[in-house]
């Protein structure tokens, strides 16, 4: 049960992330240094 409400968890944030990224995206703040850095953050609060 335990592991499922972690799965249900990282999945609302990955979520919420996707749809961070895509507004950067379309507000074009992103730059190749700032997606990298974004990506890092993400993976490392995954772990």
């Amino acid at each position: 049960m335990k592991n499922e409400l972690a799965m249900a968890f990282g999945g609302m944030i990955v979520g919420i992330s996707l749809a961070i990224f895509i507004l950067c995206i379309i507000f074009g703040l992103t730059s190749p240094e700032t997606v990298i850095s974004y990506a890092d953050c993400v993976i490392k609060s995954r772990n």
